[in-house]
């Protein structure tokens, strides 16, 4: 008997009878019996917490250009399960040179509440998130970001006004 073919025909059926459930028979043939049943549920997992919907209030943190960007007009909507839009990712900030406050950005929040977002395109060139995080406890949602067309990297922090 050839035992290099066996071999991996034996660690096959040891492996699938744990990985499995599977009794594994000998005799004349190879005979597998369902050993027991399980029922395995798979549910989605919502870990992150949740970030309150509405108006918002925020400001930049970095005064880049001796600007200050602040603004109460901003509001942060769902766009699914841990993911939010919020209409104003600079916090009033370009709106202070003049261009205006309609600048959403959609990002999702993961489990240890970081920000999660795609780098997009914009009317000022590449905008990089470089992360934030939100902070149940204090209720603040911080925004790094970076337009890098206009070397313009800021903070922006938002808190609910309710």
């Amino acid at each position: 008997m050839n035992h290099s073919v066996l071999r991996p025909v034996l660690c096959f059926l040891f492996f699938g009878y744990f990985l499995t459930g599977f009794n594994v028979a000998h005799g004349a043939g190879i005979i597998l019996n369902r050993a027991s049943s399980q029922t395995i549920s798979l549910e989605e997992t919502n870990c992150a917490a949740a970030i309150p919907i509405g108006n918002w209030t925020g400001e930049t943190v970095l005064l880049v250009g001796g600007f200050k960007g602040r603004s109460s007009g901003i509001t942060l909507s769902s766009s699914g399960t841990d993911s939010y839009t919020i209409s104003d990712f600079t916090a009033g900030f370009l709106d202070e040179i003049g261009f205006g406050t309609d600048h959403p950005l959609t990002f999702t929040l993961a489990c240890d509440n970081t920000v999660i977002s795609d780098d997009i395109d914009t009317k000022f060139g590449q905008l990089l998130i470089h992360g934030g995080s939100w902070d149940p406890s204090t209720r603040k949602l911080t925004l790094l970001w970076e337009l890098t067309q206009n070397s313009l990297s800021e903070q922006s922090i938002f808190e609910p006004q309710f």
